[in-house]
Order: C-alpha cells, then sequence, then structure tokens
C-alpha cells in the first residue's frame, strides 16, 4: 500500500553528528517524488536530552528544547533546499513562519517537503505529542517514527541480543506491554484517529523510500 500524506518524526539526536544528518537528509531526498506529500516533525533531543541535571525547572527546559526545535529545523531546511518549507508552532518573526493549519495544507499541497519545529508550542507536551497531534490536523495517512534499531521489539535490542523484533502490535498491546515507542498522549490521539505508525531504522539506505512505498519494513502499530 502506498501512502499519500505522510507525517516522519525525526529525533533531534540525528542533529548531533552532521554525517548523520547530511545521510538522512540524502535519504529524505531520494525519497522525494511528486505525489508524496511528507511533513517532518522534529524533536530537540540533541540540546537538553540527558544534558540538563543542573536545570530543575522543567518548563524552562521544556522552552529550551522546543527552540532547540527550531533551530534543527532552519538547519534542516538549508539542506532540503529548494523542497523544503518550515513552520515552527513558536512566533518567531523574521527566523519562521508561524504554524497555521491552513499553511501547512498548501506547502503539501504545493508538494513541499514540510518541517514543522516548536512541539506543539506549549511546555509539558513532547515532540511525539505535536507528532500525533500534526498528523491529525493535517489528515495524515500514516505517521513514520525514524530510529536507530529496525522496529519494535520485545525488549531492548541495544542491552538484549535475545530481543525479538515484532512486525504487526496493535496500540493497546503496545500500551499493555509498556513498549516505550511514544508517550501515551501520542497514542492515545493515534489510536482515536486510527492512524497507523511504523517504527523503522532510517540510518538503513534506503529504508525511508520502502517505507513512503508501503513496502514491508520495520514494525507497524496500528
Amino acid at each position: 500500500m502506498k501512502f499519500k500524506r505522510c507525517i516522519l518524526k525525526l529525533t533531534g539526536e540525528a542533529f548531533s553528528d552532521p554525517s548523520a544528518l547530511d545521510k538522512i537528509a540524502n535519504e529524505i531526498k531520494q525519497s522525494y517524488h511528486p505525489k508524496l506529500e511528507l511533513a517532518i516533525v522534529l524533536g530537540g533531543g540533541n540540546f537538553f536530552r540527558g544534558r540538563n541535571a543542573a536545570l530543575r525547572d522543567k518548563l524552562v527546559t521544556d522552552r529550551a528544547g522546543m527552540l532547540g526545535t527550531v533551530i534543527n529545523g532552519i538547519l534542516l531546511e538549508n539542506i532540503l533546499k529548494p523542497f523544503a518549507a518550515h513552520l515552527s508552532a513558536l512566533d518567531i518573526k523574521g527566523f519562521v513562519t508561524y504554524y497555521q493549519i491552513e499553511k501547512a495544507l498548501e506547502y503539501l499541497q504545493l508538494k513541499k517537503i514540510l518541517i514543522l519545529s516548536g512541539g506543539t508550542g506549549l511546555p509539558h507536551f513532547t515532540t511525539d505529542t505535536a507528532t500525533a497531534l500534526r498528523a491529525c490536523e493535517l489528515n495524515a495517512d500514516l505517521i513514520l517514527k525514524a530510529t536507530n534499531v529496525d522496529g519494535v521489539y520485545s525488549t531492548d535490542p541495544n542491552r538484549d541480543p535475545a530481543a525479538k523484533l515484532i512486525k504487526k502490535i496493535s496500540y493497546k498491546e503496545t500500551i499493555n506491554k509498556n513498549l516505550k515507542i511514544m508517550d501515551q498522549q501520542a497514542f492515545a490521539l493515534l489510536q482515536d484517529r486510527k492512524i497507523p505508525l511504523l517504527v523503522f531504522n532510517i540510518f538503513k539506505h534506503g529504508n525511508l523510500k520502502k517505507a513512503l512505498a508501503g513496502r514491508q519494513i520495520g514494525s507497524m502499530v496500528c
């Protein structure tokens, strides 16, 4: 099954390594085609994940993380020019255009690769929740969660060599088994709107193109 409108969730940690970012940008460019509508929601983990032990105020770290996603968006837009457009849930005049659903849909219909930063625009919500929210607002057919593993596993494959890949699983099973793919707010939105989620390894060459073409890779959560 081919998908028309997809949301790619890209971890901010991909921006920690310039060579990894170049590879991912090339994967995106090679996957781009005129019949596809693609939006990319960015994380900000390269700025604050695991680095904020001295910062006790979650409001401060959330705001800083949201700003981090905007910086990531500016960088990715520059790499993907002229195919990309960038909208942010944070209104930062002179740097990035403010996100509005109508503007986002317009860019998608123009076949621009739409970069979405700023999370939901509010603290206390993860970029996973932002991804689910944008998928609902933009009527996406599929969410692709880009990771450094091949999909959803029975246990953490980076720690347990006996971990087994699960090719298909329901949202309910995922929650019951406490498989930490996305947070529960995101899952609730996706489950309610019946939007499938594909978890896959974006660092394997050609995987993004295969995923967007509907080929069977990774793990499907639905």
